[in-house]
């Protein structure tokens, strides 16, 4: 089977890590650098989600369904990240590009009318929903440049100086960012982990039931 990456593929992923930043399916990220001109464009105009990577016979791979993926393949923690590096990208499209392939045969032979397939549809559109909800409610508790630049200095005060490392205005520059985003991440995490217990309220496991699902470990 020959696969063929979209003309101007590396340019387009490029283009897509760029771009990343201006899609909201993960936590906003923190400020990025400006990027040039040349850069900026074709951000731009790579950033539909309609954007096709990688084409071959069993159909074609969009930026878009990429964007999709990573709400349920891609941990929470490495999202906001993933699109800065190109190769990411590229593996995320051929995975998504031979899954189709894969699922094409399958549905060929009916197994997409197998009761599983149902499950695992519903399950991967809770997943998306609940991660996207998760978001949402924590951008509604980011912090202020304010607050962050509070908390910075407070941890810079509160941190002893040494004879190597002197405290100065100049020291406390150039820590500021990255104590600013230890805040930002931590505020963030904070608010997701209420949010997710508050979820949790009423839930009562059923012992009985549970420990009646228990099978025997496979032996090796």
């Amino acid at each position: 089977m020959t696969m063929i990456l979209y003309r101007g593929f590396s340019s387009l992923l490029l283009a897509a890590a760029a771009s990343f930043s201006l899609h909201a399916y993960a936590q906003p990220a923190a400020p990025a650098a400006p990027a040039s001109t040349a850069t900026s464009a074709s951000a731009t105009k790579a950033a539909s989600d309609s954007t096709v990577l990688l084409r071959g016979p069993a159909g074609e791979v969009t930026l878009g369904q990429v964007r999709a993926a990573i709400q349920v393949i891609v941990p929470v923690s490495q999202r906001e990240n993933f699109f800065a590096n190109p190769r990411n990208i590229e593996q995320m499209a051929l995975s998504i590009y031979i899954r189709q392939n894969l699922a094409a045969q399958a549905k060929k032979q009916g197994l997409d009318q197998q009761p599983e397939v149902a499950r695992a549809v519903t399950f991967a559109q809770q997943h998306a929903l609940s991660d996207l909800w998760l978001a949402k409610k924590s951008r509604e508790n980011e912090p202020t440049p304010a607050q962050l630049e509070k908390y910075a200095q407070s941890v810079y005060d509160s941190q002893p100086a040494t004879a190597s490392e002197p405290k100065s205005a100049a020291d406390f520059a150039s820590k500021r960012a990255e104590l600013m985003e230890q805040a930002r991440t931590k505020v963030l995490n904070q608010s997701r982990a209420e949010v997710w217990n508050a979820a949790q309220a009423g839930a009562e496991p059923d012992a009985e039931a549970i420990a009646a699902s228990v099978q025997p470990a496979a032996e090796k």
